[in-house]
């Protein structure tokens, strides 16, 4: 029985497991996905016999070719090797399976409330606009008609200077239409954008060839000391003007940000709380607020949120 699970299903799988190694005949155990990656000895230690860590496309068939070659596994973590995104589409065709078209893993941040570079690493690495389009117009023949992006950051595709990057999702977005496809979504869920990344051609790009009317950008705070403690990258008046970018060009912004970061001060949560009232009231803007969740294999676990 294999797991692909989160740190916020960990509860109701911990529940299943105690269930599961009652019984006289257990089934092997195997557990992947976020939570099991950040933290694989924990997951050995709730019960699993065998745990991917990080990516996964090639040990998993490496697992499988020895079960079937001797109907057994070696118990332990399995250590998932960076995969080359252009030698696979994001999708699964034969399978059925369409999922956000994969445009990018990795991240160049490092912020200590994210799991991101521990999963996949800190150099980005990204799918061509040519591999990507294949996978859209597989999706597009089994009657799939919206594609939303997926990347940690969308205006950082391909990587390099302005220039470059311009040229590069002007490519992507390109190559995808010539499919067909006319509701693409890129600087939305599941591709928002850093307000370091994101500038005004960028930002045009998304107006005449996307479909979505909005961006969504991680501020994540109102106060620059703190966004310093969570290395974040960037400063309040950068968040600022990815949302002065959005309105001039039309489109709306909805903005990240995080309450209760562990350390947080209370002037700096103030500080946040306003930006956020400033943003509603001169911009119109919609916020997203969280609360900070500890998650496994970010730079600040096991610390605690703030009251």
């Amino acid at each position: 029985m294999a797991y692909s699970f989160t740190t916020a299903e960990l509860d109701t799988v911990i529940a299943e497991l105690v269930e599961l190694r009652g019984r006289s005949r257990r089934p092997m155990l195997v557990a992947g996905g976020s939570h099991a990656s950040a933290d694989p000895e924990g997951a050995l230690a709730l019960g699993f016999d065998v745990v991917f860590a990080g990516e996964g496309e090639g040990v998993w068939l490496d697992f499988l070719k020895e079960l079937l070659e001797t109907g057994k596994a070696e118990p332990g973590v399995r250590q998932g090797r960076s995969q080359d995104l252009d030698a696979n589409l994001s999708a699964a065709p034969r399978a059925g399976l369409f999922p956000f078209p994969e445009i990018s893993r990795g991240c160049r941040g490092a912020c200590l409330f994210c799991q991101t570079p521990r999963l996949f690493g800190r150099p980005m690495r990204h799918r061509s606009p040519q591999v990507v389009a294949e996978g859209i117009r597989a999706a597009m023949a089994a009657g799939h008609r919206r594609f939303r992006f997926l990347s940690p950051d969308a205006f950082a595709y391909a990587g390099g200077d302005l220039k470059q990057r311009v040229a590069a999702i002007e490519e992507l977005l390109g190559e995808s239409r010539a499919t067909g496809a006319r509701q693409l979504m890129l600087g939305f869920f599941p591709s928002e954008g850093r307000p370091d990344t994101t500038e005004p051609e960028l930002v045009d790009l998304v107006r005449r060839h996307c479909q979505n009317r909005a961006l969504v950008i991680g501020a994540q705070a109102g106060s620059d000391s703190l966004l310093r403690r969570m290395r974040r990258g960037h400063t309040v008046e950068q968040a600022r003007r990815a949302i002065r970018l959005c309105r001039e060009a039309g489109l709306k912004a909805l903005v990240d940000v995080i309450v209760a970061f562990p350390g947080e001060l209370p002037e700096e949560r103030r500080a946040t709380l306003d930006f956020v009232k400033e943003g509603m009231r001169d911009s119109g803007v919609s916020f997203h607020v969280h609360h900070y969740v500890p998650l496994p294999g970010n730079g600040i676990w096991p610390a605690p949120p703030e009251t």
